[in-house]
């Protein structure tokens, strides 16, 4: 989901940063795209006629699932208009409407986006409040994104009171599940006293660590604590 963090270093790094953004991900390709619609027709129907059908046969049996309430069904056909691709033309109005139902039934991943929806401000005015309350639902399942940006909300106070201890509990969690943006936003923490007791020893290890999961910036910053004898 995605490029999604930009924090940035004057003398030091700073507290301001941004949501994880699936908006900067590439669209699905078709493969992939194909894929789930059978994955998700193959348990709709039986797997010999799922794996038989073309794609706006797999989108119109994922559709009826949908309108009969069922909540994963909701969330896909939510995903397949946020992003568009093959036989399905983007939409955030649409992707909201489905996120929604589903997001009301209680599915981690539509309240994840629902939230980006509301924070982006994609289909009607931008409302961090709406963004936070949709984060944090989320968050409290354990989606790891979400939990990513209801602390970038609660450093930023942005629909929620700034608090940066909250924040990283919420970065601690998001951490532990290898979400890197997680982790290197707890380098910053631990680099800035943010919430945290400040220790450059610690803000090295989860610059590593982030370094680790793969995250360019987080080995840029482990290099320069290192170069200065931390």
């Amino acid at each position: 989901m995605p490029g999604f963090l930009d924090i940035m270093f004057r003398r030091t790094l700073v507290n301001k940063s941004t949501l994880h953004n699936p908006n900067t991900e590439k669209p699905m390709n078709r493969k992939f795209l194909r894929l789930i619609l059978l994955l998700l027709a193959a348990v709709t129907i039986t797997p010999a006629r799922a794996f038989s059908m073309d794609e706006s046969k797999a989108i119109s049996t994922l559709r009826q699932k949908a309108e009969q309430g069922d909540a994963w069904g909701q969330d896909l056909l939510g995903m397949l208009y946020y992003y568009g691709g093959p036989g399905i033309k983007q939409d955030y109005g649409r992707a909201a409407k489905w996120f929604r139902l589903a997001a009301q039934q209680g599915d981690a991943e539509a309240q994840y986006f629902l939230g980006r929806v509301y924070y982006g401000g994609q289909t009607e005015d931008q409302n961090f409040a709406e963004a936070a309350k949709w984060f944090q639902l989320s968050a409290q399942q354990g989606y790891a994104a979400a939990q990513f940006n209801i602390g970038v909300m609660y450093s930023n106070g942005q629909g929620v009171k700034q608090d940066s201890v909250e924040a990283v509990k919420w970065y601690r969690l998001a951490a532990t599940q290898g979400f890197a943006e997680a982790q290197f936003n707890l380098g910053v923490a631990y680099n800035n006293g943010a919430g945290v007791e400040k220790s450059f020893a610690k803000a090295k290890e989860w610059f590593k660590i982030s370094c680790d999961s793969g995250l360019e910036r987080g080995c840029t910053q482990y290099q320069a604590l290192l170069r200065k004898g931390y």
